[in-house]
This record gives C-alpha cells, sequence and structure tokens, in this order.
C-alpha cells in the first residue's frame, strides 16, 4: 500500500518548504566568525558526534525526509567542490524558501515566485561581477598600505573559467586577471593568503608551509609558484597538542597497534602498486553488473577445500610477492583479513589514499594504477619508494602507535599533519585546514575577491530595493511584470538581511536580531554601502570563516567570488526543486495502520 501526501494546500502551506526552513534553522549558530560546537548524540545515548559546521551536522543526522536528503545531497555536493561556503547555502536555501512560502500564502502563482526570484538572483549576480576586485589591484592597494615595499608581481598569462555546476541556470564566463596560473613571489602570497583567511591564522600557516615545501621540492625557492592542492594531503594524528601541527614531505601514514613495530623490516628502496578502488574479494568497479539469475554447481563436495575469499587472498599473496612489492596504496577499503597477513608478510597496506595522492605516485614512480589485484604485473610496478619512520606516539611502549612518512624521489606531495590530544576535535581542525586551502586554491583560480563583512550581500540588497521601485519592465517572455515581483524581491531582501543580522548577532555585536537590522538599515542610508563594513568594526561576517578570531592582520576580510556565486545558486536550485514538488509518495505502509488515518491523504 502507498499513500501520496500533498506537499502544498489551499491555505498555501507547503510541507516541503517548511521542512527546508526547519531544517536551516539549526545551522545558524555556524555563521560567522564565533563558531559554536554542538554534541549529536543518539536516542540511546552510546554514540555521539562533536560538530562545527552545517554540512557536518547534516552529514549525521538520521534524515527521514525527503527535503532533508535533499539538502544534505546539495550541501555535500557543494563541500565536495568547493570546501566552503556550506553556511551560505544552508541560511539562504532556508530564507529563501521562507519567502517563496510566504509568497504561497498572499496566492501568488508558482510560475510568478519562479520568475522573480530568477530575476533577484541575476541582481544579485551582476553585483558580483560589479564588486568583484583583482588580485592585482588588491595587491597594489597592499603595497600602498604597507610600511614594507613587497616584491613586484611577477607576470603571467590569463585564461577563462565556466561555473556548470547548477542544473537550472546557465554557466557563467569570468575572465581571470594576469594572476590566473602564475608565479607568485612568498609576500605576494601570503598577502592573498592573509585576505582569505577569515582570520584562521593557525591553518592558513600551515597551507603556506605546504606551498612553500612544494616551491623547495620544485627548486625554485626564490618564487613561489601557484598553489597546487591536489599535491597537498593531510594526516590527524591524535596525542599531541595542536601546536606540532606541521607539514611534511611526502606521505604521511598514522600506524596503530602492533604494526608500528614492523616498520623497522621496510627499508631500502621499495615497489609499489596501487588500486583504484577496494582491496576485497567483493569489489567490482563503477558500472560493474551481475547478471541476474546465475547459480553455481558443483558436482564434488570438499570439505577441506578453503572458502573463496582465502583463495582469493591466497592469489594476491602470491601475486605481491612475485613482484617483490613492499607498499601497496588503495583508494578505497582494503579487507581487514588480508591486510593482516600482508603485514606478516612485510608488506604496507594504506587504505583511502586520495586519488590525487595516487596520481602523483603513479608519475613519480611509474606505477600504473588497476582495479583488482588481478590486473596486476610488472609493468604496473613502481620503484623508489622509501618508508622511514616520523613520530612515535604513545603514553607507554605497550601502547605506542607510529607516524610515517612515504616518500619517492620525484614525487611533489606534501602532508600536512594535524595534531590535537582531543581526538573528537581532529575532524574540525582537518576541515578548517581545507577551508583555507580551498580558499587561497580559489582566489588564485578566480583572480578576484569579492569584499567580506556582509558588503556584497548589503550591495544586493539596495540594488534589489531600487528594481522594486524601479518603472515597471518586461519579462524575458516579453510580457509586463506584475505586482508580485515587488512582493518576492522583498522576500529575498528579508533573507539577504537575515543572514547579515544573524551573523551579526552570532559574534556578539548585538543582542538581538531587532537590534541588527536597525543597525542594518542605518547603514545603508549612507551614500557607499561598503561603509557597512567598518560599521561592524570590520568583523568579517562570512559563513566561510572557520575560525575564533575576528580578521587577520589586514583587519580586511574578502570571499571568494566563484563560491559565493554557486552557493546563492544552489540555494535558490534547491529552494526551485522542493516548490515545484507537488506530493511525496510513500510506499509499504499498512492502510489499517490508525497513524495513517487522517484527511487529505490518498491511498493508492
Amino acid at each position: 500500500m502507498s499513500r501520496v501526501v500533498p506537499s502544498s494546500s489551499s491555505r498555501g502551506q507547503h510541507v516541503g518548504l517548511q521542512q527546508l526552513a526547519a531544517l536551516t534553522t539549526a545551522a545558524h549558530a555556524f555563521l560567522g566568525p564565533s563558531k559554536r560546537y554542538k554534541f549529536i548524540v543518539d536516542d540511546g545515548g552510546r554514540d555521539s558526534a562533536l560538530v562545527c559546521s552545517g554540512f557536518r551536522l547534516l552529514e549525521n543526522l538520521d534524515l527521514t525526509c525527503s527535503v532533508g536528503q535533499l539538502l544534505n545531497e546539495a550541501v555535500q555536493a557543494h563541500q565536495r567542490a568547493f570546501r566552503s561556503g556550506t553556511g551560505s547555502l544552508l541560511f539562504l536555501a532556508g530564507a529563501w524558501g521562507k519567502a517563496a512560502l510566504e509568497c504561497l500564502r498572499q496566492g501568488i502563482a508558482v510560475p510568478h515566485i519562479l520568475a522573480g526570484m530568477s530575476e533577484g538572483l541575476d541582481v544579485c549576480l551582476q553585483v558580483c561581477r560589479e564588486r568583484a576586485l583583482s588580485l592585482e589591484d588588491l595587491l597594489k592597494a597592499g603595497q600602498r598600505d604597507s610600511p614594507q615595499p613587497r616584491p613586484r608581481l611577477l607576470s603571467a598569462t590569463s585564461r577563462k573559467i565556466k561555473l556548470t555546476h547548477s542544473r537550472h541556470f546557465g554557466s557563467v564566463e569570468t575572465q581571470n586577471s594576469a594572476l590566473q596560473q602564475k608565479c607568485l613571489q612568498d609576500a605576494d602570497l601570503s598577502y592573498v593568503a592573509t585576505l582569505v583567511s577569515h582570520g584562521c591564522n593557525d591553518a592558513m600557516s600551515l597551507v603556506l608551509e605546504a606551498g612553500r615545501i612544494q616551491s623547495a621540492m620544485s627548486g625554485k625557492c626564490d618564487t613561489f609558484h601557484s598553489f597546487d592542492i591536489d599535491k597537498v594531503a593531510t594526516c590527524v594524528l591524535p596525542g599531541p597538542s595542536e601546536e606540532h601541527s606541521c607539514a611534511l614531505p611526502g606521505y604521511v601514514v598514522h600506524l596503530t597497534d602492533e604494526r608500528a613495530f614492523l616498520i623497522e623490516r621496510l627499508a631500502g628502496r621499495l615497489q609499489i602498486v596501487l588500486l583504484n578502488g577496494d582491496l576485497s574479494e567483493s569489489y567490482r568497479h563503477v558500472g560493474f553488473c551481475n547478471p541476474p539469475g546465475l547459480r553455481y554447481v558443483s558436482d564434488a563436495l570438499d570439505v577441506h577445500r578453503v572458502g573463496g575469499e582465502e583463495e582469493w587472498m591466497d592469489g594476491v599473496l602470491g601475486t605481491l610477492a612475485k613482484l617483490g612489492v613492499g607498499v601497496v596504496f588503495v583508494t578505497g577499503a582494503a579487507c581487514r583479513k588480508l591486510t593482516d597477513r600482508c603485514w606478516r608478510c612485510d608488506i604496507l597496506v594504506v587504505e583511502r589514499v586520495r586519488p590525487a595522492v595516487l596520481r602523483d605516485f603513479a608519475g613519480a614512480t611509474g606505477a600504473v594504477p588497476v582495479a583488482y589485484a588481478s590486473q596486476l604485473s610488472k609493468r604496473c610496478v613502481g620503484s623508489g619508494v622509501r618508508v622511514r619512520p616520523w613520530r612515535r606516539c604513545g603514553a607507554s611502549p605497550r601502547a605506542e602507535s607510529l607516524a610515517v612518512t612515504v616518500t619517492a624521489e620525484r614525487a611533489a606531495l606534501v602532508t600536512v599533519v594535524i595534531a590535537s590530544p582531543v581526538r573528537s576535535k581532529l575532524q574540525a581542525l582537518e576541515d578548517r585546514f581545507w577551508g583555507c586551502a580551498h580558499r587561497l586554491h580559489h582566489a588564485l583560480e578566480d583572480g578576484k575577491l569579492l569584499p567580506g563583512g556582509g558588503v556584497v550581500e548589503l550591495q544586493c540588497v539596495r540594488q534589489l530595493r531600487e528594481r522594486m521601485k524601479g518603472p515597471a519592465e518586461q519579462t524575458k517572455c516579453g510580457r509586463p511584470k506584475g505586482p508580485y515581483v515587488a512582493i518576492v524581491l522583498q522576500g529575498m531582501i528579508n533573507g539577504l538581511m537575515d543572514y547579515v543580522s544573524t551573523v551579526m548577532c552570532n559574534s556578539g555585536l548585538f543582542s538581538s536580531k531587532a537590534d541588527a537590522w536597525a543597525a542594518i538599515n542605518n547603514q545603508l542610508k549612507e551614500t557607499d554601502v561598503t561603509s557597512v563594513g567598518a560599521g561592524v568594526a570590520g568583523l568579517d561576517l562570512s559563513d566561510q570563516a572557520e575560525c575564533e578570531s575576528a580578521a587577520g592582520e589586514t583587519g580586511r576580510a574578502y570571499d571568494n567570488t566563484s563560491v559565493k556565486v554557486e552557493a546563492w545558486r544552489r540555494a535558490l536550485d534547491l529552494v526551485f526543486l522542493v516548490l515545484q514538488t507537488d506530493a511525496e509518495i510513500i510506499t509499504g505502509i499498512d492502510i489499517e495502520d490508525r497513524k495513517w488515518q487522517h484527511d487529505g491523504l490518498m491511498f493508492l
């Protein structure tokens, strides 16, 4: 039995938009520079998680509603692509969802809501294009402001990039400045890093340290090339204090229990194989389909014969021993039984290796990545790998663990070791590092930055208000605009105002949103909206800040252009998707169950 739950009713209610607004409210505490941790505890009280960001919150929640799953998919996809900006996406998805819900309550049709909000987003994107500052201009301004003259900027070429992440919006072409894909001297890159550090000085220092090691490994210590984020990895190390965090050349692996004592046997130059997938008997590559309806029949029963998995492990061990392999890198998970047997045969198996790390070792050692261990041959084996112990951890010799470095002569990989005595805090520290690294990466890739501190959001508010007051124009279809446009744009304005005021309250500047709104309205009366940033004492109001302090050394904060634009696009994309969903179909229910006996449900 199935049931159909309508998402909207004649009274202008929309269950999906209400769920979207409720889910996003839980992440409001993560906005702004003052992050607040949250504990997520299950009903039984057995498992818990410590989170400090919206995407980690959704990742650890048991989302049973379809809207929650859509929201989680959108946020996780944005996080994988940009590693920052999920706070803005979450907040505006909820705020603009509330605006759409209010429009429904006022009797505005869904097509009119879609048209009005699309127009509002176009206005906001135009503001981003006009307010973006090239890195060359920022560096020149920094040279004028700095008492110490900085080295000159090196020349480079430019190129175009396209944003094509959203489904319902066209791509946006942005012309990169001459800073694109260029060499920067150390002082210049450090200054750019300061602009996008958002006060996370410790994490950004690790990013710069990794970049300097990359420069030294390339043999050009006098210049600082554009930061290569694909050649950076992380290793979390529980136990030591956070001051022990550092960057090291090579790939650092943390080994626990008895395996730490076997590393001494892996001396000299070793051979390596690379597996792109899981190292298990049941693993099949993406796209593989088992033929249906097959049965395996044998005419003899041998009770002494080992099972299929044991036979597979014997074959893998035999292949590795025949090829003289000492190190195995696996991008997925490795069979625990096989890993233990490899250790007894002096073979180091490292699982969950990033694909970028695999590519770097493939280029440095000559190894050819394969999907299955059965595909391994002499031509797939790389050479020149060394495994060295780096640091011992543990309270006693019996409980020691060991961090080792895996290096190759031509590898340009750098590993940032993130340490903390609080194990549950390691994930937040690692997320903070990757946020800084990707903000610097996107700044160099875009060649431009947007002013932070809520300046862009409030400029959008001003432009949207002017659009509401402007003369009646025609839509893209040639029809005159209706009165609904002003109502829809006002809803988007309220969402942006709520965003800035929430961050100001989270930062401790105001005790209530009413006071924050009043201050914002006063600032908007100024002739230049850039004074808004100064009006909040240069405080970073960006959702991308992963820090506790307010601003960097310069007192200014800047946001990535592509990240902010795509976060806004995805937020409205999600609102449109939920808005146009008219029903939820639930299958596998019992019609006799009383809890389903409600009015307004249609049973199929």
